[in-house]
């Protein structure tokens, strides 16, 4: 517990009401000529931090989002599983609790279900890129060996099962960060695990990351699941 201490006055420091649901000091920092998908990542780019069954406490990344009305987390199903609390963390320290409503094991993915809308995140559109190809520039923010909120850009170098392979630098902390693509549709998560090694062990070879395809989440599925979890 001291660590989750320790980032939690590192982010409680003075900061601006946001004047409506998108507009933040935060939000403004990033340089507005960048594309829309680095935005996006950056803008709705939250901390995660679980802890398990044994009490150990595990520390991610992941984002924000929203389809219609409905407000949620996605992240990479390793970092939250098994775990007995979720919380989300934004960058003013702002902490609100989630839950796992749909997850997908063979690509790495989880939907949180909020108990609040966030404050000072950007919740992005939630919309898939269907036509992702090797080659293609792709952007995603998280928080790699505890440096927190740092955006990352890359290729897809390869396609593999239901993993793109890409050049973007990614380390333990790094997973359950959303990859999007210039235009801000997402194409994966940051599953991070090492090509051959057993499932979930991170991955700390900076030049070879694997992205979990999410091309069948569709918004249907998720809205079902978020209003499912109500009953």
């Amino acid at each position: 517990m001291p660590k989750i201490l320790l980032l939690l006055m590192m982010f409680l420091q003075p900061h601006e009401m946001p004047i409506s649901e998108t507009d933040s000091t935060f939000l403004r920092a990033i340089d507005p000529r960048v594309s829309k998908g680095a935005k996006r990542a950056y803008n709705s780019s939250v901390i995660i931090h679980s802890i398990l069954k044994d009490g150990t406490p595990a520390l991610g990344s992941g984002n924000y989002f929203k389809i219609r009305n409905h407000r949620f987390i996605i992240t990479a199903l390793h970092v939250v599983d098994g775990a007995k609390r979720i919380s989300i963390i934004e960058r003013s320290g702002d902490v609100v609790f989630a839950k796992v409503v749909l997850t997908n094991a063979s690509k790495d993915f989880a939907v949180l279900k909020i108990n609040e809308k966030l404050t000072y995140a950007e919740p992005a559109r939630y919309s898939v890129d269907e036509t992702t190809l090797i080659g293609q520039p792709i952007y995603h923010c998280g928080h790699p060996n505890e440096t927190f909120f740092n955006l990352s850009q890359g290729i897809i170098t390869n396609i593999e099962d239901n993993f793109f392979i890409t050049d973007a630098s990614a380390w333990p902390g790094s997973s359950g960060s959303i990859v999007f693509s210039e235009s801000g549709k997402v194409i994966g998560v940051i599953s991070a695990v090492n090509v051959g090694a057993p499932y979930g062990l991170p991955q700390i070879i900076p030049y070879l990351t694997r992205i979990g395809m999410m091309r069948d989440l569709s918004p249907n599925k998720i809205v079902e699941a978020l209003m499912s979890s109500e009953n």
